[in-house]
């Protein structure tokens, strides 16, 4: 039995330790010491205190003054799920700034917590915008209505959207405010929210999506078809064919893409005709889109052997990694070309790396060189890839020190999703 006393001793001292190294990180952290709080880390080598250091991070970066990295931190938080509960509960006290909380109390609520809910609900007259833009989360369709009309005609992009996405979720009473938001709402990224949200109210709803075709932004026009093609096919195909005649565009792809996706299919052989024009397009985004939208569609519907053919031309590289990650690594000729791309310090070589990872330790060894890349977008788009691609937080413990916010919480959103 002195072997089993001896061992929950080593056990209980090790805890002990790994508690104190954490609880110096935090404070590290809280100083703005990255640096050393990463020092701590790689000494211990410990799980628990390299998931301090990164909830540390999140939480310095939650409270950040500066907006942008206060609103990146809630986004990460927000990826985690329910994994980031402890941390918004956290940042949800009444000591925190009222747009701290209020925030924290919002993506609780989104979580489902009845708590949250109620504390975010007695914020909905606050007289600091921000903080009200969080409180429409709580409102309810059936009994706030009219806030949640009033919300979608408010100046603040923030609060329309949180309103369209309560609405677009509700009940079937809600059809014509999301209408008018889909007609009149000044930023077309919340058109295209409320249009999409109008697809549960089926056929009802053509006569607005097919009005919304008309658009005056494009990919607001290209959401319509595509909605309208969901609800009533017979009036859309008409519009796509139109389109499907024009001259190599955007128009033209989106248009093939969503007759192809159409079940059953609709005029199959002149939209795969439109994708093959645009794939050899001289316009080498009009390439990559059409590539890029090819992987959409379900398999039966892609033209591989013509993706194959121009894949053997092709010399963008935007174009031929959305090639390969089409055909997928198994094709020799993806593999191939992954494996060139992957050579290349630039952000198609780093998700070419993350492709091939499974295949290859030496390209799981590239995919973590472009940690230290110059660029901060390389680099937070490496902790992300590498996350997936490998599930070890080991290569990327390095990033939370690294000298760009943006960098450290892609890191730390990244170690936290796989710890």
């Amino acid at each position: 039995m002195r072997w089993a006393y001896c061992l929950s001793v080593y056990v209980c001292l090790c805890s002990c330790a790994g508690s104190a190294v954490s609880a110096r990180v935090s404070s590290d952290i809280a100083r703005g010491d990255y640096r050393s709080a990463l020092s701590r880390y790689e000494q211990d080598r410990s799980r628990s205190v390299l998931r301090t250091l990164s909830e540390s991070v999140l939480l310095y970066a939650a409270r950040s003054t500066d907006p942008a990295e206060r609103r990146a931190a809630f986004i990460e938080l927000s990826m985690l799920g329910t994994r980031a509960s402890d941390l918004l509960e956290d940042l949800s006290q009444p000591g925190e700034s009222a747009s701290v909380r209020a925030e924290a109390l919002r993506l609780r609520t989104l979580l489902g917590d009845d708590a949250a809910r109620r504390e975010l609900r007695a914020l909905v007259d606050h007289p600091d915008p921000g903080v009200v833009d969080s409180a429409v989360q709580a409102l309810s369709p059936e009994r706030d209505a009219a806030l949640l009309a009033a919300a979608l005609r408010s100046p603040r992009p923030e609060r329309r959207s949180t309103a369209l996405a309560l609405l677009g979720r509700a009940g079937p009473s809600h059809r014509e405010v999301l209408i008018e938001a889909g007609r009149f709402d000044p930023l077309p990224q919340l058109r295209v929210a409320a249009l999409h949200a109008l697809e549960r109210y089926g056929a009802p709803a053509a006569d607005a999506l097919e009005a919304a075709t008309h658009d005056p932004e494009e990919h607001v026009r290209a959401a319509a078809l595509s909605v309208l093609a969901r609800v009533a096919p017979e009036r859309a195909e008409p519009l796509l064919d139109r389109q499907l005649g024009a001259a190599v565009s955007e128009h033209s792809i989106s248009a093939a893409i969503t007759l192809l996706d159409m079940q059953p299919p609709r005029q199959p052989a002149r939209a795969r005709a439109a994708i093959s024009a645009a794939l050899s397009s001289p316009d080498v985004a009009l390439r990559a889109r059409a590539a890029t939208a090819l992987r959409r569609l379900p398999e039966s519907e892609r033209d591989l052997a013509g993706a194959r053919a121009r894949l053997r031309v092709e010399q963008a590289e935007t174009v031929r990694l959305a090639l390969a990650l089409l055909l997928g690594p198994d094709d020799s000729a993806a593999r191939s070309t992954l494996t060139e791309l992957s050579a290349m310090y630039t952000l198609p070589g780093a998700e070419a790396a993350a492709e091939l990872a499974a295949y290859s330790g030496s390209a799981r060894a590239r995919l973590c060189a472009f940690s230290a890349h110059e660029s901060a977008l390389v680099r937070s788009t490496a902790a992300r890839l590498i996350a997936s691609a490998l599930r070890d937080p080991e290569p990327i413990a390095g990033l939370l020190a690294d000298t760009s916010w943006q960098v450290r919480g892609a890191a730390a959103g990244a170690v936290l999703n796989v710890l």
